[in-house]
């Protein structure tokens, strides 16, 4: 595996407790980003052009009693109805105390404006098999000047199956890696 030099991180992590959400919903930043989306910002000032990269995404989750959970990423960091799924772990069944972690891996395409990759990871010990990402997004990677700006990013949304008191889940780490 090559060797990966950190280009961002998601502030604000650990982020906030999803609580009991039984509808997708986005994780919000920790500490002073409480109630702010989580969100990976991803540079397009033309350092990723035509490169590699992988989103790395982990965290906890925690239920009571056998239920589902579902944890995505999307690209974009509007509603969610405005984002593009990136990646989902689909419903796992989960009980107790356990983890989760997704990698994406990804082209940024300056010809065609394209993002294309594919995802794997684990719920819980459930292993989420190497697929191709969900979509490709468009987006051209060279639209401003400055390193400062960003234009485009990544955010995590979780859901439970089933409404518990029980139930809680956190992003722990949400990194970007030029590969």
């Amino acid at each position: 595996m090559p060797s990966a030099i950190l280009l961002g991180r998601a502030g604000f992590l650990s982020s906030s407790d999803l609580g009991n959400a039984t509808t997708e919903t986005l994780f919000t930043g920790g500490g002073l980003g409480a109630g702010q989306t989580l969100i990976l910002g991803l540079p397009n000032n033309g350092n990723l052009l035509n490169r590699r990269f992988r989103v790395g995404l982990a965290g906890r989750v925690q239920t009571t009693t056998a239920i589902n959970f579902t944890v995505a990423a999307y690209f974009g960091f509007g509603a969610i109805a405005a984002n593009t799924l990136l990646f989902s772990s689909g419903s796992v069944s989960i009980n107790g105390k356990t983890n989760w972690e997704m990698d994406l891996s990804m082209f940024w395409d300056g010809d065609g404006q394209t993002l294309n990759g594919n995802g794997q990871g684990q719920v819980g010990g459930s292993v989420l098999g190497s697929g191709a990402l969900n979509a490709s997004p468009s987006a051209n990677p060279i639209t401003i000047t400055t390193i400062a700006a960003v234009s485009y990013g990544f955010t995590v949304t979780g859901l439970f199956g089933t409404s518990n008191t029980g139930n809680h889940a956190f992003v722990d780490a949400f990194d970007l890696e030029l590969l």
